[in-house]
């Protein structure tokens, strides 16, 4: 048992005979903050994103919309945070449409961020934390897929 292997899910990256296992995400890491356990979720995310052909452009793309809302302040951007998931939905269609390897990837990198962004619960007490710690994760899985040598 590698030290992946916590009850994630497998999946096939791009490079033939090459499989990563995503460790389970856990809502602790947003409630509560980052732990080991999120840093080895982000490394893997971030290898297997670049695996699938995901751009670094294309999370950053993402991770400035989450910057400028931190920026400007949470407490004013909640609807700019709530629109962060249609965004993602339409970024992974997109690349589902236009048929490119990364499609695999843009779907990945949504199905893991939404799940995250579920947990940020923005609309209730202590979404200030929440949001943070959210933030934190998205920077660690960027710089993972930089280090994994993610292309722009």
């Amino acid at each position: 048992m590698n030290k992946h292997d916590r009850g994630g899910r497998s999946e096939r990256s791009s490079n033939p005979g090459q499989q990563i296992t995503l460790p389970k995400f856990e809502s602790i890491w947003i409630s509560e903050g980052i732990k080991h356990a999120a840093i080895e979720y982000a490394e893997a995310l971030g290898t297997l994103l670049k695996n699938q052909n995901f751009t670094t452009s294309q999370i950053r793309n993402f991770f400035g919309e989450l910057k400028r809302i931190q920026l400007k302040g949470i407490a004013g951007e909640q609807a700019s945070f709530h629109l962060l998931r249609p965004k993602l939905a339409y970024a992974a269609a997109r690349a589902k449409k236009t048929g490119g390897r990364e499609s695999i990837g843009a779907e990945t990198f949504k199905n893991a961020i939404l799940e995250a962004h579920r947990e940020v619960d923005i609309d209730n007490e202590g979404y200030e934390k929440r949001f943070a710690n959210f933030c934190d994760l998205i920077e660690a899985i960027l710089a993972f897929h930089k280090a994994a040598g993610g292309k722009d």
